[in-house]
């Protein structure tokens, strides 16, 4: 087996990403229209959109931690790594937002064919306000793209990642403390109002860097068992949990909140990065072209599905009538959107991503003043 450590460029945990942003596209895109209730739970109990969120914010605490330990923890080190994550997420972004605007812009009709579901016309909006521009571009509103509040997590997450890092670095038991804690919060944040709910996923952040700030002998020899259960957790888990709960299999949109699947989620994403780390080189599936070029492309695969969804179902509402079958209307709107979704994703990752990447790494280099580590 292979030592953990998060400064290695790990190739099975780009494929990670990429696929959980693909069950992301994919639960989302299959709940634009009434489903039948035996479908939508059949696609529900395999494709569990919340935990591929989870995993991206474990992921995060575990390949940034990598990132500050290659750097050194200086302080000029530091306001580096916080150009590089504003360059990293922002350019993006933003792109996202201008083709959303103009979608909406060009097709602002609200009434589609056949019948939407309750989740997806929450999110059916009108061209935004000024400032709802505005907050969408700061990944504060969700006008423009519903999943943008993650991202809104995910600045949160790189804000205290250094002082994550420095004490896990520092003090091992005391970070162990603080991990559990965290865990606690995250359970008693979990309704707490918005916003402040968000805090609840911090403690995913803090289970990454637990993870890549120290030597796990678990995963020495266990990684392959601890790799399928984790993945098999991460699927069934919150399904199993709200059908034993409610007494009855329900969409998992009835129980996004609910504390216990969260935390679960998150331990389940912690065991699962490590075993892949564990592993790296051995799982070929997962380093193939096909599967890194996903994970390459896979934040601007989570940024531009949405967009792409709601254009399709304006557009597609102009053909489709209310009597068309639900299934048929599903089949066709994921096969095209899927594929401009994968096609518009590779673009931005390659003259958006790419160039904003190398911007922020040659601004990046000009704060390093020292490259030694601070005493923390």
């Amino acid at each position: 087996m292979h030592f953990l450590d998060a400064r290695d460029h790990i190739e099975e945990l780009q494929s990670l990403r990429g696929i959980a942003a693909l069950m992301v596209a994919i639960s989302h895109m299959s709940s634009i229209y009434v489903l039948p209730s035996g479908l939508r739970i059949t696609i529900d109990s395999v494709c569990n959109a919340h935990a591929c969120v989870i995993v991206f914010f474990v992921l995060s605490g575990y390949v940034l931690t990598g990132s500050l330990i290659r750097r050194g923890l200086s302080w000029s080190s530091v306001k580096a790594f916080y150009v590089g994550r504003l360059f990293r997420l922002f350019p993006a972004l933003w792109v996202a937002s201008a083709i959303s605007a103009l979608f909406l812009l060009l097709f602002p009709e609200l009434t589609i064919r056949p019948a939407l579901s309750f989740w997806f016309y929450l999110f059916l909006h009108p061209f935004p306000s000024l400032t709802q521009l505005i907050l969408s571009a700061l990944a504060i509103d969700k006008s423009l793209i519903m999943p943008v509040w993650t991202i809104f997590i995910e600045l949160m997450g790189s804000a205290i990642m250094p002082v994550m890092v420095a004490v896990a670095l520092a003090k091992a038991r005391l970070f162990s403390w603080i991990v559990l804690g965290m865990g606690l919060a995250a359970y008693l944040l979990a309704h707490a109002p918005h916003r402040l709910d968000s805090l609840s996923y911090m403690f995913d952040f803090a289970l990454g860097v637990w993870l890549a700030s120290r030597r796990w002998q678990f995963f020495d020899g266990r990684s392959l068992p601890t790799l399928l259960g984790s993945v098999f957790t991460l699927i069934f888990f919150r399904f199993a949990y709200l059908a034993i709960r409610n007494g009855h299999a329900t969409p998992l949109f009835f129980g996004y909140d609910d504390p216990a699947p969260m935390l679960i989620e998150g331990l389940a994403a912690f065991f699962l990065v490590g075993a892949l780390a564990s592993e790296h080189g051995r799982i070929r599936a997962l380093r193939s072209r096909w599967a890194i070029s996903l994970g390459n492309a896979s934040y601007s695969l989570y940024l531009i599905h949405f967009p792409v969804a709601i254009l399709l179902a304006k557009t597609l509402s102009r053909v489709f009538t209310n009597e068309t079958n639900a299934i048929a209307a599903t089949a066709i709107l994921m096969a095209a959107g899927l594929t401009i979704s994968l096609g518009l994703a590779s673009c931005m990752y390659r003259f958006v991503e790419l160039p904003s990447i190398a911007l922020g790494k040659r601004v990046s280099s000009q704060l390093v003043s020292s490259h030694a580590p601070m005493n923390v």
